[in-house]
């Protein structure tokens, strides 16, 4: 009896050691497994704080204009005389639907009633890529689309010459290059850089994705509401101050007379941040830049 009483003890005393080892293994297994969740977390918030900061600078071309990576735009650019009024749009975004027109008559009877000679398009003609894509096989070839957007923006026939700037990849056909006629109104495509003399003044007109890329345009436009990407884009190219230099992209009209910046703005509502649309900047016959809403 004694030995059974014994070995009975020494087995219980087993059975403790091994439950002891058990719960320690299942404590250490907790207590690792709450650090991988606590260091996940802090991963999460990590990249939630940083991630604006990294998209921001992937998508401001000009940080990178002089280390190789991106070219400056508007080098080699030939200068273009304009006579008469010259009026500067952007981001008309037409998806080549007829009920298009409505949104573009304010711009008809404006170009109609004041006789302008020159409008200017700083990218962004079309609502999306697609959109022209489609449009080509319908109207039979390019020059024919051309002619029916003219037509729904009520600048065909209207005697004056249409120089489109190019835009984002993602709205206008990089490749199209054409000078074109239609009934006494001209269309001329001339890249995505114009630099223009008209009244003694230099205009550099251009889309403005080169400065800064996608929606951080706007979100810099709308929080400094300042001019400050346009601003910093003429300083960044080095640009005499005595030059304006017009832009668009980010559908946020404005005009700083001190920096001779401008930005025409758009003719698309912005999500939760309405910025005026249906604005343009208009060049006169003596030389003052205006901000004019149609």
């Amino acid at each position: 009896m004694e030995v059974t009483s014994e070995f009975s003890k020494r087995l219980e005393a087993i059975r403790a050691q091994n439950s002891a080892r058990v719960a320690s293994r299942g404590s250490t297994a907790t207590l690792g497994n709450h650090t991988i969740v606590t260091n996940l977390r802090r991963a999460t918030v990590f990249l939630v704080l940083v991630s604006p900061f990294f998209y921001f600078a992937l998508t401001v071309p000009m940080l990178y204009y002089d280390i190789g990576l991106v070219e400056r735009p508007c080098r080699d650019v030939r200068t273009i005389e304009l006579n008469g009024l010259t009026l500067f749009v952007g981001d008309i975004h037409t998806s080549g639907a007829r009920s298009d027109s409505e949104k573009f008559q304010g711009l008809a009877e404006y170009v109609k009633t004041r006789a302008v000679s020159n409008v200017v398009v700083l990218g962004d003609l079309f609502r999306w890529r697609s959109d022209y894509d489609s449009l080509v096989p319908q109207l039979r070839d390019r020059e024919e689309v051309i002619k029916w957007v003219l037509d729904i923006l009520g600048l065909l026939g209207q005697g004056l010459t249409v120089y489109l700037v190019l835009g984002d990849t993602s709205h206008d056909p990089q490749d199209l290059n054409v000078n074109l006629e239609f009934d006494h109104t001209k269309f001329v495509s001339i890249g995505k850089c114009g630099m223009f003399q008209t009244h003694e003044l230099t205009v550099i007109g251009l889309h403005g994705d080169q400065a800064c890329e996608g929606p951080s345009g706007f979100a810099i436009s709308v929080l400094a509401s300042s001019m400050l990407l346009e601003r910093a884009w003429k300083e960044r190219m080095d640009i005499p101050s005595d030059t304006w230099v017009i832009m668009a992209h980010t559908h946020v009209p404005g005009i700083d007379y001190a920096a001779k910046v401008a930005n025409t703005g758009g003719w698309t509502e912005t999500p939760l941040i309405r910025a005026p649309t249906a604005m343009g900047i208009v060049v006169d016959e003596q030389g003052g830049v205006h901000l004019i809403a149609f």
